[in-house]
């Protein structure tokens, strides 16, 4: 359950315990569980349960619908789980992902390639 305190939110579980302190300027519900985490301006993640997965260091952050977030960090595009492993390092100028064949595409200058996902 989210919670809001002085501006700041964090999550609290069903018997009333802070699992999350409530210092973030937003938590965002990820589609697939978890949470985007926002505080001065970077994103990071955290499980529904409350536990901090990755700290609030990224530029942004794009929830998608398999379970899967597309970062930004210092000009740089990757992939990561809901539960903040890395899919795709964090190397292309620019990452999409095309839903309607489930596949990303990734640009590292003029060019664009497809990036398979293990």
């Amino acid at each position: 359950m989210r919670s809001g305190k002085k501006g700041k939110y964090g999550l609290i579980d069903a018997q009333g315990k802070i699992t999350l302190e409530c210092e973030y300027d937003n938590l965002i519900r990820l589609k697939t569980g978890g949470f985007l985490i926002l505080k001065e301006g970077k994103y990071g993640l955290a499980s529904r349960e409350g536990k901090l997965l990755i700290l609030p260091k990224f530029d942004d952050m794009t929830d998608l619908d398999n379970g899967y977030v597309i970062a930004s960090w210092k000009d740089k595009f990757g992939l990561m789980s809901n539960d903040g492993v890395s899919i795709i390092p964090m190397i292309y100028k620019e990452l999409l992902y095309d839903t309607y064949n489930d596949l990303y595409l990734a640009s590292e200058g003029e060019e664009w390639i497809e990036v398979p996902v293990p």
